[in-house]
């Protein structure tokens, strides 16, 4: 039997609460100091909720699924990469707040000009320890609490883009650190996960990786968790996948204006790559240079 199981999934822009503006990244200066201008904020904010419940949406309705134990009893530990607070557990107290990996939003770490920020960003977060959250803070530390115990990342590119260097220092202490997706670091096994999973999985392309997760999970006695059997049994099942195809309505520029003016008034501080997955999730088509323009015609007007 396998050491205990830690997952490790990412953190939604959807939350249960409401955010205020003083926790929204956006509303934080660009300066050097914003990293530390932000930890004050989060350490100072009185409203706090278990990270597992505070998070929303569809993919993390999957992702509260996750089980916490196999069928065979191994203990399965849930992890989150949190562009807010850093690596936390799905039990840690956190407080409703908004910020995200993905460039080009309202509340993302990065800022015009800038390179290399979400590494950055969560190197400094990875220092830090906010108040209530005891666990380790980055991934190399959960992989030096127990070298034999496999982790498993199954988070979107732009997350796994900020956790790369992290991810490739675990590695160095564990060889049981894995990768559900289409790219991981020297070091790190990949178990291949792509929209050809999806006809296994089902449910909607923006909460894939978190389904193929939970099956990884349901799965066990067919690879017990290690790498190699994993990545084998990963790509049995794509190469028995389809891609899923989409037949989506054509939409208007002013239909398109208003649904994000309309998601925009019902989600304060949501990121353009977001609004288009919900577009395009309730059968509309539009293509992602056309929405760019349109969203930023929107934005002119706040």
């Amino acid at each position: 039997m396998a050491a205990e199981i830690r997952v490790v999934v990412g953190c939604t822009d959807r939350k249960s609460l409401p955010v205020t503006d003083h926790l929204r990244l956006g509303n934080v200066a660009s300066t050097t100091d914003r990293i530390k201008v932000w930890q004050e904020r989060i350490e100072n904010a009185p409203c706090r909720s278990a990270a597992g419940s505070l998070y929303a949406g569809e993919a993390w309705s999957v992702a509260r699924s996750l089980p916490t134990a196999t069928l065979k009893g191994e203990a399965v530990s849930r992890w989150i990469v949190s562009a807010g607070y850093g690596l936390i557990q799905y039990s840690d107290p956190i407080s409703p707040y908004s910020a995200a990996f993905a460039p080009g939003g309202p509340d993302s770490v990065a800022v015009r000009g800038e390179s290399h920020a979400a590494g950055q960003w969560w190197d400094e977060l990875s220092k830090w320890r906010p108040p209530g959250i005891f666990g380790p803070r980055s991934l190399r530390d959960l992989a030096l609490e127990d070298p034999e115990a496999p982790i498993v990342v199954a988070v979107s590119a732009t997350y796994l883009k900020a956790i790369w260097n992290d991810l490739a220092n675990a590695a160095e202490v564990s060889e049981q650190v894995v990768v559900l997706g289409r790219s991981a670091p020297p070091g790190v096994t990949l178990i291949p996960c792509d929209a050809r999973i999806q006809s296994t999985v089902g449910g909607a392309r923006t909460s894939m990786n978190n389904r193929a997760l939970r099956l990884l999970l349901e799965q066990a006695d067919r690879h017990e968790f290690r790498p190699d059997a994993m990545a084998s049994h990963f790509e049995a099942l794509l190469a028995d996948g389809a891609i899923k195809t989409y037949e989506r309505a054509a939409q208007t520029d002013d239909q398109v204006r208003r649904f994000i003016r309309a998601e925009r008034n019902k989600h304060a501080g949501l990121a353009r790559t977001p609004a288009l997955r919900m577009l395009r999730d309730r059968g509309f088509a539009c293509k992602q240079e056309r929405f760019r323009e349109l969203w930023e015609q929107i934005v002119e007007e706040y």
